[in-house]
C-alpha cells in the first residue's frame, strides 16, 4: 500500500511543478526573450526484484528551457545583417532626399546662372542685364552653401547617432559581463537558473541590432564577445569585464567616421564590424556621404575656377581684365560652403573678348575662337623643364651633348626676367638656344646648326630655320627682349626683358655645359600683356602663313595651312571662316571697346554644355545628376539587401519560436493534461487510502 501511495504522491508532486511551469509559460507569453519551459521528468523505477514490481513513480529532474542555439545564433546573425542595411538605406534616403528636391536642386541653381550668362551676352552694355548676372551669381554660391549644410548636418547626425550606438554598446557589454558573473556559481550550464540564461540571450540579441559579433561560450554558459564575424581578437566581454566603444573622426580623413575599442583603455581601431546599425551608419558616413560631398566640392572647385578663368581672360566694361568673380572664403574648409562673390559693381563683368581682328580687306574673315591662354606650345614627352632642374646652389650643371633632344626647356609665360649664366667649357661645348618655330636665337658658333631643325624632336612639324635674328641684343633681338653678353673665356649671359610668350628650347649638341642664374615667377599681368600684343598673320600662299609681331618687327614663323586649321599664338586660338587667298592679311590687337561686346559673356555661357572642364566626364548638370544616379543606386541596392535580410530575420525567427515561443494553444492543451494527471494522482492516493482502511475494517 505504501508503494501505491508513493507512486500517487510522485505524480501529484510532479504534475503541480508541470502546472505551475505552465502557468508560468502562460504569464510570460509577451515577455521579451522568454523561453518557454518544460518540466523534465523521468520515471522511478527505484529497485525492481523482478518482473511484477512496479516502478516507483515520476521523478522530476529540473525544468528546462526550449533552446536551439543554432535558431538563436541564426537570428543573432541575420538580424545584424537587416539592422546595417536599414540604417544605410535610411540615411541614404535623407541625403537623396536633399540633393534630389527639384526645388533646392544645384542644376536649378547653375542653369540659372548660365541663362543669366546668355542673356547678358544679349545685351552686354545693359547695367540691367549686369546686376542681374551678379544677383544669380550670389544666387548659386549660396545654393552650394546650402547644399553641403544641409549634408554636414546629415553627417553631424549620424555621429551623434553613431556615438548614441557605441555607448548603447558599451551598456550591452557591461550587462552581459554582469549576467557572467551571476553564471560563475554554477559550473555547467544545465545548472543555471533558465531566468539568468534567457537575460543572457536577450542582452545579445539586442547587441546584434547594433553589430554583428562572435560569442564563445564557456561550460557554465557565460560567454566571451568579440566585434565583427569569425573573429577573437577584438574583445568586447572577457568573462566579467565588458569594454566601451566611442565614435572618432579618422585622422586621415576627418570626414570618415572609426570606430575605436576601449578607448580609455588600450584604444585600437576596428574595422571588421559588417552588420548592425553601427556598420550601417558607418559605411553611409564613409562612402556615400562622403563621395557626394566631395563631389559637391569638385563641382564647387571646377565651377569657380572655369568661371573665374573666363571673367579674368575678358575684358570689363572699363577695358581692364576682369577680376575674378568667386573666391574661397577660407580655402580649409569645405569649398562648398565657402564660395563668395568678389564683384561689386556691375561695370566688373567681363563681357567683352581682349582681343579684335582687323581683317584688313581680306578674301576671308578671321575670327578669335579662344583667348583663354591656350597656346600650342607646351612641354613635350620626355623633355625637361628648366624649374625642375633647377637644384639648391641654383645651376645646372654637366650638361653632356644630346644630338637627338633639347638639354632643357625654358616654357612660355611662365618664368619672367630670366638671367641665364652659359659656360662653354672652354669651347668645347656647343650650345644653341631656339623658338619651337626654328627661330634660332642663341649660338656659341662652333657648330652649323641649320640643320637641327628638321633633325632634332622639340620643333613644330613645319618649323624652318631662321637666323635672321641670331645672337641679337635689345631692340635688333627677338621681339625686342633678349640681351646677350660674352663675357670672355666662353661665357655667355642670357637676359630676357619680361616673360616670353612662346617656349625656348636649348641644346648641348658637344662637349659638356653649365649654366647658371635665375628667373622671377610669371606675371598675370604679364601674360595678359603678351596675348594682347599686335599680332600680324600673313598668307604669303593659300597653303602657308607667317606671324609677326608689329610692335618688334620680328617674324615669330612661317607655318604650313589645312583650311581648317588652327592658328595659335600668344594664348589665343584664331580660325579662317573660308579659304583663303595669297595676301590676305589679318591684325590682331587688343579691343579698345569692350563694354559692348558679347564674346565672353558667350563663351561664360558656352561653359553649360562645356564638357571638357570635367576631362570628358560631363558637364556641371551631367556630373550633379551621376552623383543623384549613383545615390539612387546605392539606396535601391539598400532596399533590396534589406527586403532579402528581412525574409531571413522571419525565417530565423519562425525557426526559433518554434523551439522557444510560448504557444498559448499548446500551453491550454498541456494545463488540461496535466491538470487530468494532477488529478488522475490525487485519485491514486485516494485508492491507497481506501485500501488502508479496508484492510483496518478487517477487525
Amino acid at each position: 500500500m505504501a508503494d501505491l501511495l508513493s507512486i500517487g504522491t510522485s505524480g501529484v508532486r510532479t504534475y503541480q511543478r508541470s502546472l505551475a511551469t505552465v502557468g508560468n509559460n502562460i504569464a510570460n507569453v509577451d515577455s521579451e526573450g522568454y523561453s518557454k519551459q518544460r518540466l523534465d521528468m523521468n520515471q522511478d523505477t527505484g529497485v525492481q526484484k523482478n518482473n511484477l514490481t512496479p516502478g516507483s513513480g515520476v521523478i522530476s529532474s529540473a525544468v528546462k528551457r526550449a533552446y536551439d542555439e543554432f535558431a538563436t545564433g541564426a537570428l543573432r546573425s541575420s538580424t545584424a545583417g537587416l539592422n546595417a542595411q536599414e540604417s544605410l538605406y535610411d540615411q541614404t534616403r535623407k541625403l537623396e532626399n536633399i540633393i534630389g528636391d527639384t526645388s533646392l536642386s544645384l542644376t536649378n541653381a547653375i542653369d540659372r546662372f548660365f541663362e543669366a550668362a546668355n542673356a547678358l551676352s544679349t545685351t552686354p552694355s545693359s547695367a540691367s542685364s549686369r546686376e542681374y548676372f551678379l544677383s544669380e551669381a550670389q544666387f548659386v554660391a549660396s545654393r552650394f552653401k546650402m547644399l553641403s549644410d544641409q549634408m554636414e548636418q546629415l553627417r553631424e547626425d549620424a555621429f551623434t547617432e553613431l556615438a548614441s550606438n557605441a555607448k548603447t554598446i558599451g551598456s550591452l557589454a557591461s550587462q552581459i559581463a554582469k549576467v557572467n558573473e551571476g553564471l560563475l556559481g554554477k559550473k555547467l550550464v544545465n545548472d543555471q537558473p533558465n531566468g539568468m540564461l534567457d537575460q543572457r540571450d536577450r542582452l545579445l540579441q539586442e547587441l546584434s541590432e547594433l553589430t554583428d559579433f562572435t560569442i564563445f561560450e564557456k561550460e557554465n554558459g557565460s560567454v566571451d564577445v568579440y566585434l565583427g564575424k569569425n573573429n577573437q581578437t577584438n574583445t568586447l566581454v572577457d568573462g566579467v569585464r565588458g569594454y566601451t566603444l566611442s565614435i572618432e573622426e579618422s585622422e586621415q580623413d576627418p570626414n570618415s567616421a572609426v570606430v575605436i575599442l576601449d578607448p580609455y583603455g588600450s584604444p585600437r581601431p576596428v574595422s571588421n564590424i559588417a552588420g548592425g546599425k553601427v556598420s550601417g551608419i558607418s559605411t553611409f558616413i564613409n562612402d556615400p556621404l562622403r563621395q557626394t560631398q566631395n563631389n559637391l566640392d569638385e563641382i564647387a572647385k571646377v565651377f569657380v575656377s572655369s568661371v573665374n578663368d573666363i571673367q579674368t581672360s575678358g575684358l570689363d566694361a572699363t577695358g581692364s581684365y576682369g577680376r575674378e568673380l568667386f573666391s574661397f572664403i577660407d580655402e580649409s574648409k569645405r569649398p562648398s560652403t565657402q564660395i563668395q562673390v568678389l564683384l561689386k559693381g556691375a561695370d566688373e563683368v567681363a563681357t567683352g573678348a581682349p582681343l579684335v581682328v582687323n581683317q584688313g580687306g581680306s578674301s576671308t574673315t578671321l575670327s578669335i575662337a579662344s583667348w583663354q591662354g591656350n597656346s600650342t606650345d607646351s612641354v613635350r614627352s620626355g623633355e625637361k623643364i628648366i624649374q625642375d632642374l633647377w637644384i639648391t646652389d641654383d645651376s645646372l650643371t654637366d650638361f653632356t651633348a644630346n644630338d637627338n633632344a633639347p638639354a632643357f626647356v625654358m616654357p612660355g609665360n611662365q618664368i619672367n626676367d630670366v638671367s641665364l649664366d652659359i659656360d662653354a667649357d672652354g669651347g668645347n661645348a656647343h650650345i644653341d638656344i631656339y623658338t619651337r618655330s626654328g627661330k634660332h636665337l642663341f649660338s656659341t658658333g662652333k657648330a652649323d646648326p641649320a640643320d637641327i631643325v628638321k633633325q632634332i624632336a622639340g620643333f613644330d612639324a613645319d618649323a624652318t630655320y631662321d637666323a635672321s635674328e641670331l645672337n641679337a641684343s635689345g631692340a635688333d633681338s627677338f621681339l625686342d627682349m633678349f640681351r646677350i653678353t660674352d663675357n670672355g673665356d666662353d661665357t655667355y649671359t642670357l637676359n630676357v626683358d619680361g616673360q616670353p610668350p612662346m617656349d625656348l628650347i636649348v641644346f648641348v649638341r658637344e662637349g659638356t655645359a653649365s649654366f647658371s642664374g635665375g628667373w622671377y615667377e610669371s606675371s598675370v599681368e604679364l601674360t595678359q600683356a603678351n596675348i594682347s600684343r599686335e599680332t600680324q598673320i600673313s598668307f604669303t600662299t593659300e597653303n602657308q602663313y607667317q606671324v609677326v609681331d608689329v610692335t618688334s618687327g620680328s617674324v615669330i614663323g612661317s607655318y604650313d595651312y589645312e583650311f581648317g586649321d588652327e592658328i595659335a599664338f600668344n594664348g589665343w586660338v584664331a580660325k579662317v571662316d573660308n579659304v583663303p587667298t595669297t595676301g590676305d592679311v589679318f591684325t590682331v590687337g587688343k579691343n579698345t571697346y569692350p563694354k559692348g561686346d558679347n564674346r565672353n559673356a558667350l563663351t561664360m555661357a558656352a561653359l553649360q554644355s562645356n564638357r571638357d572642364v570635367f576631362q570628358g566626364r560631363g558637364t556641371f548638370g551631367e556630373l550633379y545628376a551621376d552623383t543623384i544616379n549613383d545615390l539612387g543606386s546605392i539606396v535601391v541596392q539598400a532596399s533590396i539587401s534589406r527586403d532579402a535580410q528581412q525574409v531571413l530575420v522571419d525565417e530565423a525567427k519562425e525557426r526559433r519560436d518554434g523551439v522557444s515561443a510560448v504557444s498559448l494553444d499548446e500551453e491550454a492543451a498541456d494545463l488540461l493534461r496535466f491538470q487530468q494527471a494532477y488529478q488522475a494522482s490525487a485519485q491514486v492516493i485516494q485508492m491507497a487510502n481506501k485500501m488502508f482502511d479496508a484492510i483496518i475494517q478487517l477487525r
